[in-house]
């Protein structure tokens, strides 16, 4: 098991001199900080050690080899696990390894979250990705823990059995392209609000006469993975990202971007 991750609990909250059981406070017994008051009903707390250890069991119980890093915020952790005998095709020598991103979180604002995505690596300029929405392999736990290793069991082999999926969005978004670089700037200005940083996101396609869905995506993958100033940018620009592999063209053009 993977040391040094952070334990919670479940502590009582008082409104004044009176105790309350509408909420509850979730304490890092670790650091002996308070991480959020939530209402008891979504304060259903799964410990990282217990999130991360159900994860790695699943991989190890069907001998799937993987790599990739964890990081340990305190409050909240995440792992990336990429897969090394899952490799997608995507035109370029390296292909895309298909992997899973799983996060555990006692600070989130609407309470603890447990969560993964299917997700990826892209070995040719070495950019993350998510794509667990666009083929519907996701997964979020607030439940019981007792069938928590079922469940990520199943989640596992449903990621597993999205390749030929993704190999079809993968393929779809390299065969649509956009008209002219001013309808990827028009897009991306749309979607992301900022004029100097969609400048800086198109200036890394990578062949610049390439204008398919597919460079355009991974010119957002790119600046979400390398650039980002903080998870919250990274996560924004990768659902950016997912839409508009996902989106023919014309119908991004009207989409509302968040």
């Amino acid at each position: 098991m993977i040391p040094g991750l952070d334990q919670a609990e479940l502590r009582q909250v008082a409104v004044g001199s009176s105790n309350t059981s509408e909420y509850v406070g979730i304490w890092n017994t670790s650091k002996n900080i308070l991480e959020g008051i939530v209402q008891r009903k979504d304060s259903s707390l799964i410990q990282h050690r217990v999130a991360v250890g159900s994860f790695l069991m699943a991989l190890d119980e069907r001998g799937i080899k993987a790599k990739g890093y964890l990081h340990n915020q305190g409050g909240k952790v995440v792992l990336v696990a990429n897969f090394s005998d899952f490799i997608i095709g995507d035109g370029t020598k390296s292909g895309v390894t298909l992997g899973i991103k799983i996060e555990n979180s006692y600070c989130d604002c609407k309470g603890p979250r447990f969560s993964g995505i299917a997700a990826g690596w892209r070995g040719n300029c070495e950019n993350e990705f998510s794509l667990g929405k666009s083929v519907s392999a996701c997964f979020q736990k607030h439940g019981r823990l007792a069938d928590l290793e079922k469940s990520m069991r199943s989640f596992v082999d449903r990621v597993i059995g999205k390749v030929p999926a993704i190999t079809s969005v993968i393929d779809s978004a390299r065969k649509e392209s956009f008209a002219s670089y001013e309808e990827v700037h028009e897009v991306g200005l749309a979607a992301v609000k900022n004029k100097k940083k969609v400048e800086s996101i198109l200036n890394l396609i990578e062949n610049k006469r390439d204008l398919t869905r597919y460079s355009v995506y991974n010119s957002f993958t790119n600046y979400a993975t390398h650039v980002a100033k903080d998870d919250k940018e990274e996560g924004r620009l990768q659902r950016i990202a997912e839409k508009i592999l996902i989106t023919p063209v014309a119908k991004l053009k009207k989409v509302q971007w968040d």
